[in-house]
């Protein structure tokens, strides 16, 4: 039954929605409400600016009931049944602690956004590492090298498989030019470190019982797969353990100092604003 109702006073409220978007002349704000539940009301105008520009009829009507249709549901709870709850209060406190909360992260953003600093040195970056290089051990081996994927029928495979183990700049091109041409994915990566996890995901393999070894033991993979070569040339590995290399390790450590950064400029903004608040009389801390 109460579906039932609610889906006709949607209806109708729907109707007078569809009237009033016909409607210039709206007069007051009586005159623009749909629903009214307790001490909350829902207009025309809520909903229509509910509904994207360029909706068509069909479309809106039916936003239009869905939208009705969610807020008397959430109004029923909010403003009938939660009054009555036990908890209420509860809920209420740490709704407010919520949205000071919010406040004060959004002001403090605003405001290390426009006075903070991000620019951090590289000899700062470079201090830093060398400072707790000790910390910086690898839970996951790293790799360098080139990685391809190309169709089983593909004839650029055979050229593919010698250029691959060379590294010359001539036969780097060249292979850079057949990737292009016929390869699926071509990834050259001898000039940076990249996750071992993240290449495992692009081979499907099982690499052995120690998956985590195989990059240290195994530099060269080819492989076909549901129609598919996969082709991995790894130049040089790290394994876990092992000391990160700063390259590596360089925005990990941009994001730590940063991260210091943020923490001083909080407490210096809230020390500023304590301040100032206790010198014109706004705070007044009492023993």
């Amino acid at each position: 039954m109460r579906h039932l109702l609610l889906h006709i006073v949607s209806a109708i409220t729907v109707l007078a929605f569809l009237t009033a978007c016909n409607n210039t002349n709206e007069g007051s704000d009586g005159g623009n409400v749909l629903v009214r539940l307790g001490n909350s009301t829902l207009t025309a105008t809520e909903v229509r600016a509910s509904i994207p520009a360029g909706t068509e009829s069909a479309d809106s009507l039916r936003l239009a009931q869905r939208y009705i249709d969610q807020w008397i549901d959430t109004h029923l709870i909010t403003d009938v049944v939660a009054p009555s709850m036990p908890d209420i209060d509860e809920i209420n406190r740490l709704t407010e602690q919520y949205r000071l909360s919010l406040i004060e992260d959004a002001y403090r953003t605003r405001m290390y956004r426009k006075n903070g600093d991000d620019n951090i040195p590289e000899d700062s970056l470079r201090a830093y590492y060398d400072k707790y290089k000790d910390k910086f051990r690898l839970k996951s081996p790293i790799v360098k090298g080139v990685y391809l994927k190309f169709p089983d029928d593909s004839k650029a495979l055979k050229e593919a498989r010698k250029l691959i183990k060379s590294s010359t700049q001539d036969d780097v091109d060249k292979l850079e030019k057949i990737a292009y041409d016929n390869a699926v994915n071509y990834d050259y990566f001898r000039d940076r470190w990249v996750d071992w996890q993240k290449m495992m995901a692009l081979i499907p393999s099982d690499f052995g019982s120690d998956p985590m070894s195989f990059p240290l033991l195994n530099r060269y993979m080819d492989i076909s797969a549901d129609g598919f070569t996969y082709l991995l040339n790894i130049t040089d590995c790290k394994g876990v353990g092992e000391q990160i290399p700063y390259e590596y390790a360089r925005e990990q450590i941009r994001s730590t100092i940063l991260y210091e950064h943020r923490k001083e400029y909080d407490r210096s903004l809230r020390n500023q604003l304590k301040e100032e608040a206790l010198e014109n009389g706004k705070l007044v801390i009492y023993n």
